[in-house]
C-alpha cells in the first residue's frame, strides 16, 4: 500500500493502529483505493512532463514566429521605402512647415539634391502671388490649416531652383504617429497639362469668334436668300396679277365700246350710262382690290396674328383661283380646321402660294390628263395640319429628301431658282415654329405644314 495513504490513515485512526485487523471488506477497498491513486500519480507526472514539453516548444514557436514577423515587417518597409522612392509622383511629410521626409521625385521636380531639399521650408518654394493674384504665403497657410482637418486636393504654382514656376496638384493629409503629427502630401507636375489648357481655352476663345463670324455669314446668306426667293415669287406674281387682270380690264374695255358705240347712234340713255358706269367702277374696284392683295401679301408680319386655315386659304385662292381653274386645273378643298391660332399670316400665306405654284408647275411638266391640286385641313394631336397635294405621280424617293435643300430644283425647264422650298421650310420651322415635310401618296407629292395649336 502506498506509504502516504498509510499515513494518512493513521493519522486519522491512531498510530498504534494496526491496519491488518481491519475487515476485509475494507483492506480490499484501501488497495482498490491505493492502485487508484498510483495510477493517478503516473498520469499526473506524465501530465508535467507533457506541460514541459509544450512550453519548450510554445517558447520556441514565438521565437520563430518573431523572426518571421521581423522578416516580413523589413520586407514590406523595403517594398514602400522603394515604392516611395521610385514614385513619379512628388511625395512628402511637412513638419512645422518644412520638408522633413520625402523621395527623390520631389527633390528633382524643384531642382534640388535630396539631401539639400530636406529641411527647406514650404514658403521658400513660390512665387510671391498666385496666378488669380492672391499672397502665395497668405494662401499656402490657409491651405495648410485645411490640411490638418481633413485631405484636400489643390493646384499651385510653385518656383524651382533656377527661379522658373511650374504648376503642381498637391493632396495634403493629415497623419499622427506616436502622438505626433504632421502632414502627408503628394506633388504632381501638371505644367504640361495646364499649357494643353490654356491652349485650348484660346482655341475656344477663336473658335468662338470664328462660329459668330461663320454665323453672320450664314444670317447674310439667309437673307441673300430669302430676297432672292422674294424676287422669284414677285415674278410669279407678277404673272398673276396679269391673270388677274385680264378679264376685268376685258370686260371694262367692252364696256367701254359699248358705251362709245350706244352713244354714236344716240341710243344711249341715263340708265345705261348709269348702270355700264357702275359696272366700270366695280371692275375698278376689283383691281385696286388685287393691288391690295398683293401689296400685303409680301408685306412683312412684325407680330403674331390671331388666324384660321379658312382664311389663309381664301386668301391665297383670291390670288391663284384665276390663273389656275383658267388652265382647267381642278380646286378641291377639304378644310376640317377652323379653330383660330397665333401666327404670321403673310408669311404662311406665302408659303402655300409656293406649294400650290409648285403643284401646278408639276402637273403641267407630268401633262398630267385631268390634274388637281388639292388643299386639306384637319386637327391632330393638338396641332394645326394643312396639307398641298397633287395627282402628279410624286417626287423620285431618291431625291425626295433634298427638295428642301437651298438652289435644288426638280424643274425640267432650268427656270426654278431651288430657293421656293428652301425658304418655305425656313418660314415654317424657324419663323413659326411649326414644321414643314414631304411624302409620296398614290396620286402624287403631299406638302405637309404642321403648327402648335396654341401659336
Amino acid at each position: 500500500m502506498n506509504r502516504l495513504l498509510q499515513r494518512q490513515i493513521k493519522r486519522t485512526l491512531g498510530k498504534e493502529f494496526d491496519l491488518e485487523t481491519l475487515p476485509e471488506n475494507i483492506q480490499d477497498l484501501l488497495r482498490h483505493v491505493d492502485t487508484s491513486y498510483d495510477e493517478f500519480n503516473k498520469e499526473h507526472a506524465l501530465l508535467d512532463n507533457m506541460l514541459e514539453i509544450s512550453s519548450s516548444e510554445l517558447t520556441q514557436v514565438n521565437r520563430l514566429l518573431k523572426k518571421e514577423n521581423i522578416e516580413k515587417i523589413t520586407l514590406l518597409e523595403k517594398k514602400f521605402r522603394t515604392m516611395f522612392d521610385r514614385a513619379s509622383d512628388g511625395i512628402a511629410i511637412i513638419k512645422d512647415h518644412r520638408f522633413t521626409e520625402c523621395n527623390a521625385s520631389i527633390a528633382n521636380m524643384f531642382g534640388y539634391e535630396l539631401d539639400k531639399f530636406l529641411g527647406i521650408n514650404v514658403f521658400r518654394l513660390m512665387p510671391t502671388t498666385q496666378p488669380n493674384g492672391r499672397s502665395s504665403v497668405r494662401e499656402m497657410v490657409r491651405m495648410l490649416k485645411k490640411a490638418a482637418e481633413r485631405m484636400i486636393t489643390f493646384e499651385w504654382v510653385h518656383t524651382k531652383s533656377s527661379g522658373d514656376e511650374f504648376w503642381v496638384e498637391i493632396t495634403l493629409s493629415p497623419m499622427e504617429i506616436n502622438q505626433e503629427k504632421f502632414l502627408y502630401g503628394t506633388w504632381r507636375d501638371i505644367s504640361d497639362r495646364k499649357k494643353v489648357e490654356q491652349e485650348i481655352k484660346e482655341l475656344n476663345a477663336t473658335l468662338a469668334s470664328k462660329v459668330k463670324r461663320e454665323v453672320e455669314k450664314n444670317r447674310e446668306k439667309d437673307k441673300q436668300l430669302m430676297r432672292q426667293s422674294r424676287l422669284a415669287q414677285m415674278g410669279e406674281m407678277m404673272s398673276m396679277i396679269a391673270h388677274q387682270w385680264r378679264q376685268p380690264l376685258a370686260a371694262i374695255s367692252a364696256t367701254s365700246a359699248t358705251i362709245e358705240l350706244k352713244a354714236s347712234f344716240n341710243r344711249l340713255t341715263d340708265d345705261v350710262a348709269m348702270e355700264k358706269a357702275q359696272n366700270i367702277s366695280n371692275y375698278a374696284q376689283h383691281l385696286s382690290a388685287t393691288i391690295d392683295d398683293f401689296r400685303n401679301f409680301f408685306k412683312p408680319d412684325k407680330a403674331k396674328k390671331e388666324i384660321t386655315y379658312d382664311e389663309l386659304v381664301r386668301s391665297v385662292l383670291g390670288i391663284i383661283e384665276v390663273p389656275i381653274t383658267t388652265q382647267n386645273i381642278q380646286l378641291h378643298l377639304d378644310l376640317n380646321c377652323h379653330k383660330g391660332f397665333r401666327s404670321y399670316p403673310n408669311e404662311l400665306k406665302q408659303v402655300v402660294l409656293n406649294l400650290v405654284k409648285n403643284a401646278e408647275d408639276a402637273l403641267h411638266e407630268k401633262a398630267v390628263k385631268e390634274p388637281y391640286i388639292k388643299i386639306t385641313t384637319y386637327p391632330k394631336e393638338g396641332r394645326h395640319i394643312l396639307e398641298v397635294s397633287d395627282n402628279g405621280e410624286g417626287i423620285p424617293e431618291e431625291i425626295i429628301e433634298s427638295v428642301f435643300d437651298p438652289y435644288f430644283s426638280t424643274k425640267k425647264a432650268k427656270d426654278g431658282t431651288g430657293l421656293g422650298l428652301y425658304m418655305s421650310k425656313m418660314i415654317i420651322e424657324e419663323h413659326c415654329g411649326g414644321e414643314l415635310s414631304v411624302y409620296n401618296s398614290g396620286d402624287g407629292a403631299v406638302f405637309k405644314i404642321s403648327l402648335e395649336g396654341s401659336g
